[in-house]
């Protein structure tokens, strides 16, 4: 009878540690205040899960990195974090926090870029909203190779560049960047090539006569007048 009361015993000791262990994991992975303030958190290429978890609770942002650490792995999310600013809070759970991060959720920033700017005010637009280094920026935009990768006719991205309003992350290498405002010049581009064909006009003709109507005026009822001529 002895050995059944000890198996008992020892059985309801480990449902007692287990329990206890739920709950104080509930704890752990619970938000760190009902209401914080937003931060912004960076998450560096190549960084790892440990280190990520650690500056999380270092910051405040998390109870417990441990924890973090066993959500991410047990939610097969410690492969799939990004690196990036992520704008975060300590009233969010661990598990969103982790959610953000493993899908890219990153901060972005505005820059604006109207009509008629040259390459270099594009290069500096880029970099006063930091975004891009103005002479790595401007390397990249007047190299021929990127042109052709671009899938541009010309030799630089001198008036591929699409006049827009962009909200764009910090960190993007420069070739990604320009990417993103070619890829706006393509798909515009895309609606008007039949147009242009039948006017017998190559990509480069149509960016040649946008580009000398730009700095004829910067009227846009002038425009269809000036084009005519």
């Amino acid at each position: 009878m002895r050995w059944r009361w000890l198996l008992a015993g020892t059985l309801l000791l480990l449902l007692v540690a287990a329990g206890a262990g739920a709950v104080a994991l509930r704890q752990a992975l619970s938000p760190v205040a009902q209401q914080a303030p937003d931060v912004l958190f960076s998450v560096s290429p190549g960084e790892t899960l440990g280190t990520i978890a650690t500056r999380l609770e270092r910051e405040g942002l998390v109870r417990s990195a441990l924890a973090v650490n066993w959500l991410a792995r047990w939610r097969d999310l410690a492969s799939s974090l990004q690196a990036g600013e992520y704008r975060l809070s300590g009233a969010l759970r661990p598990e969103e926090i982790l959610e953000r991060i493993a899908e890219g959720r990153v901060e972005t920033y505005e820059v604006v870029l109207p009509e008629g700017l040259t390459l270099v005010r594009i290069a500096e637009r880029l970099a006063a909203a930091g975004l891009a280094d103005r002479e790595a920026f401007l390397a990249l935009a007047r190299n021929p190779e990127n042109a052709r990768q671009l899938g541009v006719e010309g030799e630089t991205l001198e008036g591929y560049l699409f006049p827009e309003t962009y909200r764009l992350p910090k960190g993007l290498p420069p070739l990604e960047v320009a990417r993103v405002l070619v890829d706006e010049f393509h798909a515009v581009w895309e609606e008007l090539a039949p147009l242009a064909e039948r006017q017998d006009f190559t990509m480069k003709d149509a960016v040649t006569l946008a580009s000398i109507i730009e700095k004829e005026t910067g009227v846009t009822e002038e425009r269809p007048l000036i084009a005519s001529v």
